[in-house]
């Protein structure tokens, strides 16, 4: 249920319900190994029981927002928390941008 994000070696997905799960791509041998909340390296899976909107990959980071959550950044390589702002209510699906060193985000009638 939405969209995916790839910067080599990783393929980024939200994982309805579990998070974000990070899947090592082999280039060599087009494929991945599956993923899910116990995700062996390289892959990796962060943010627990969240549901995510689609994420984007800027500035070495995973960005993904959530309904009442907000806006959270994931070191792309790692999955550690970098970023997260305060709370805030989004429309289901909403992917983040990224323009001029800044994340944006709609929230309903905003732009954040």
């Amino acid at each position: 249920m939405g969209g995916f994000s790839y910067a080599a070696p990783f393929v980024y997905r939200e994982c309805e319900g579990n998070g974000l799960v990070a899947l090592n791509v082999n280039t060599s041998t087009p494929s991945f190994s599956p993923c899910d909340v116990t995700c062996a390296a390289p892959d990796w899976s962060a943010g627990g029981g969240t549901t995510f909107g689609p994420p984007i990959v800027a500035a070495g980071a995973v960005w993904v927002v959530s309904e009442g959550g907000g806006l959270s950044a994931y070191r792309a390589g790692d999955g550690t928390l970098i970023y997260q702002s305060a709370g805030f209510g989004i429309n289901r699906f909403v992917t983040p941008a990224e323009a001029g060193c800044r994340v944006i985000v709609p929230s309903h009638r905003v732009i954040r």
